[in-house]
Formats: structure tokens, C-alpha cells, sequence
């Protein structure tokens, strides 16, 4: 799991995060996690989690999400932006399946001049130019590249990250298409394979 909590660190790195930052990760899948995870290590505060699935909600809240919506709406909108007093200054995009309209609810979601990080996104989305213009928001893509490894293996070394709700099931290899399809139906967020 150090790969992902490494793209999590390299996309906090990426957006900049002081201490205090508000964040708002879209899509809380093993990515998100890390996301969170890192903003988390980073100081930023209010943390908030958006995703439909309640395994992932559950488990960002032990990961340290202060606040988590299920749905990514207005009204889910509108609280984020009530509880971070404009919205918050960075939203993470990290989403692996179809979601019409994700990145027009982040703009809308994110507060004027904040930032929105394309960590995953998985279909064409189109670009809301108004809501970019106007509120004058940044719009970053991130890769994890390898940079971030050891920063990542520094914050597991010293337990500054809880993996256990990340990885929520340890099964052994023979059970490897049980592990499969929990990942398929979104049971759990990974399956750990020990040989």
C-alpha cells in the first residue's frame, strides 16, 4: 500500500497544502484514502470525504475525515462550502468509475481561487470554463511519479497513517476470486493476498 499512500502524498504535495488548508476529497476509494491520508499528515483541516459507497465513508472517518457526504449534490455542496465558510481551498478529484458532471460539482464546490487536483477520473469530463473563469480556480492533473516513496515510507515507518481500514480483508491466495469480487462489488475498498 505504499504506492497509493505515495500518489496521495505526491497529490498533497502538488496542491500546495498548509497547515490549516481545508480539503474536500471527491471519491474515497483506496486513492481518495491516501489522499486524505496525506492531507491529513499535512496539517489540513477540516477534512471532508464525499462518496456514495458507505464501506468508504466508514472508512474515511477512520482514516480521519471530519466531515463525510454520501452523495456529491447541491445540498451536499452547500454544506461543504457552510462548514469550510466559502468552500474549501483544495478539492480532490479521485474517482474510478463514470461520473457525469464530477468536475462541474467540484468547481462548484471548491471556494474562489482555490484549487481542484485530478487524481482519477475514469471518462471524458468536460471542463466547466465558466465556473473556472470566474471563480478563478486552478485546475492541476496528478501522476504519481515515484518521488514521493520515501516521504510515504517515512509516514508508515513512524505510523503517522492507519492502514487497517484501508485494507479490510487479508485472504489467502487460493481465495484470490473471493478478493475479486468483493473489489467488484465495491465490498471492500482492498483485498490484501497473502501467499
Amino acid at each position: 500500500m505504499c504506492e497509493p499512500l505515495a500518489t496521495g502524498v505526491t497529490s498533497v504535495l502538488a496542491a500546495g497544502i498548509k497547515l490549516g488548508d481545508s480539503v474536500a476529497v471527491i471519491g474515497v476509494g483506496h486513492i481518495g484514502l491516501m489522499v486524505l491520508a496525506a492531507a491529513r499528515a499535512a496539517g489540513a483541516s477540516p477534512l471532508i470525504a464525499l462518496d456514495k459507497n458507505p464501506v468508504r465513508l466508514e472508512a474515511a472517518k477512520q482514516m480521519g475525515a471530519d466531515f463525510t457526504f454520501g452523495e456529491l449534490n447541491m445540498e451536499s455542496v452547500n454544506a461543504v462550502v457552510d462548514i469550510t465558510q466559502a468552500g474549501p481551498d483544495v478539492a480532490f478529484v479521485c474517482v474510478s468509475s463514470e461520473a457525469p458532471g464530477i468536475l462541474e460539482q467540484a468547481f462548484e464546490l471548491v471556494r474562489r481561487k482555490g484549487r481542484v487536483m485530478i487524481v482519477g477520473i475514469a471518462a471524458p469530463a468536460a471542463l466547466p470554463t465558466g465556473k473556472w473563469l470566474t471563480k478563478e480556480v486552478r485546475i492541476e492533473g496528478v501522476v504519481h511519479l515515484g518521488e514521493a516513496m520515501h516521504p510515504a515510507l517515512k509516514l508508515l515507518e513512524h505510523k503517522r497513517v492507519n492502514m487497517e481500514p484501508v485494507i479490510s480483508t487479508v485472504l489467502p491466495l487460493e481465495e484470490t476470486e473471493k478478493g475479486f469480487h468483493f473489489l467488484h462489488n465495491q465490498e471492500r475498498i482492498a483485498v490484501l493476498l497473502q501467499p
